[in-house]
């Protein structure tokens, strides 16, 4: 399809050749009926620009173009212009056109798959320690996808959109972890920055993208192609969406038939974690009237952010960040005590798996105890001076924020009589 190398190129056209492209995605029915001057003259450029365009696209020459664009025509019953949603049309021609539309996305997207790059890119991420899965805009959408769909086959993954949250996590990244970049350009700033710092960390890059030339493409150490066509209406990007949908349910479905015993299981994990435990994530008393709680959340921030960009939140000098994961001192019966920063607040980050806050005031001893389970997403700020301590189940992963000046000297403990351990250790088994 001639229309799909003129989009796959754009971003590395000159100007003039992104005039002569623009008037035949636009005009591609005049296209066809023109002359190489008569072509420049409408997209004010020379012949020999035309000439020149055509080679670029892969073609010998105009002539070779044109066949190329009669061609387009010929295997289509519509013309480019009436895939456009136009004034008026009936809601019945809107969805005729939708699915027409995608029904094309998706074979040209399969037709254009080497299945070699496939299997190694579905080894790569079967393999890899985490996925971590970049997208800015319509392709954050099927990044997010993607990650959930990972996550139902217990494939850690985590979702990157945030333009800062992009750059800083990739510090984390290792050569046993795999990037998988949507970006149907090629060119996104964000997500090439992010790819380039990945790169330099040794890991694995999967490029889905619709032009394998571009920055992100050439980067990558393996390339999907998305080869979709942008309409003159260009609402919520719905052919490059659809093509990378495909492509992201390919890689799920392929990743399912390697494992695919594995899978059944998983998806009965997913639903018990999800549908049963993350319900019961609420804030409950374990020693006293349920009217204490709000008192004893006192010294408990919670912070959201809920839409794209950078929201500093907690931020103090000399502070640092450190990765905590789940080990059996800190499951539920290994709790042995509470602590208390006299001098910092401590932020917790919840990166995976489930764990809870046990808050205990900020008296001299801790007291009505009071659990909140941590929810990915969210930044929690134990204020100091504020009794607490944790459990993680296993598997689980925290991000950490304190100051580096925090220690035991600073810190008191406060350890769990028998009889205050009788007490809670039950109340926490039964949450």
């Amino acid at each position: 399809m001639i229309l799909v190398p003129i989009i796959e190129k754009y971003s590395s056209f000159t100007k003039g050749e992104q005039q002569i492209a623009d008037y035949i995605l636009n005009n591609p029915e005049e296209a066809l009926s023109k002359t190489a001057s008569e072509l420049a003259s409408a997209s004010h450029t020379s012949s020999a620009a035309i000439v020149r365009f055509s080679r670029k696209i892969g073609y010998d020459g105009y002539s070779d173009m044109k066949v190329g664009l009669a061609k387009y025509f010929s295997d289509r019953q519509h013309f480019e212009k009436d895939m456009i949603i136009q004034a008026n049309d009936s809601y019945e021609n809107c969805a005729n056109k939708l699915i027409t539309q995608i029904v094309e996305v998706c074979s040209s997207t399969a037709d254009h798959i080497d299945y070699r790059v496939l299997s190694r890119v579905i080894a790569a991420i079967n393999q890899a320690s985490c996925v971590y899965l970049l997208g800015i805009g319509s392709s954050a959408n099927v990044a997010l996808d993607l990650q959930q769909k990972l996550l139902r086959i217990n494939k850690r993954a985590f979702f990157l959109q945030d333009s800062q949250i992009n750059l800083l996590s990739t510090i984390t990244i290792t050569k046993d972890d795999v990037v998988v970049a949507f970006s149907f350009s090629g060119t996104t700033d964000v997500v090439a920055a992010s790819v380039k710092a990945a790169k330099r960390q040794g890991a694995s890059v999967i490029a889905i993208t619709g032009n394998p030339d571009s920055i992100i493409g050439r980067c990558a150490d393996f390339c999907l192609r998305t080869p979709a066509i942008e309409r003159k209406v260009r609402i919520g990007a719905v052919s490059s969406r659809y093509s990378q949908q495909f492509i992201c349910d390919l890689i799920f479905l392929c990743l399912i038939s390697k494992h695919y015993e594995e899978a059944d299981t998983e998806s009965v994990k997913f639903i018990i974690l999800y549908l049963v435990k993350r319900p019961i994530r609420k804030t409950i008393k374990l020693y006293r009237k349920r009217e204490d709680i709000t008192m004893n959340l006192e010294g408990l921030q919670i912070f959201s952010h809920e839409v794209s960009g950078y929201k500093p939140q907690v931020d103090f000098n000399t502070w640092r960040v450190a990765l905590l994961n789940a080990s059996d001192m800190y499951l539920p019966n290994n709790i042995t005590y509470f602590d208390n920063h006299l001098e910092t607040d401590e932020v917790f980050i919840l990166l995976s798996g489930s764990c809870a806050l046990l808050l205990a005031g900020n008296d001299e001893k801790p007291h009505d105890t009071v659990c909140h389970w941590l929810e990915e997403g969210k930044v929690y700020n134990v204020k100091s001076g504020t009794w607490h301590t944790l459990f993680m189940m296993p598997g689980s992963k925290l991000a950490v924020i304190e100051n580096r000046d925090t220690s035991v000297a600073n810190s008191p403990r406060y350890y769990f009589s028998d009889e205050e351990r009788a007490n809670l250790i039950p109340e926490i088994n039964s949450i």
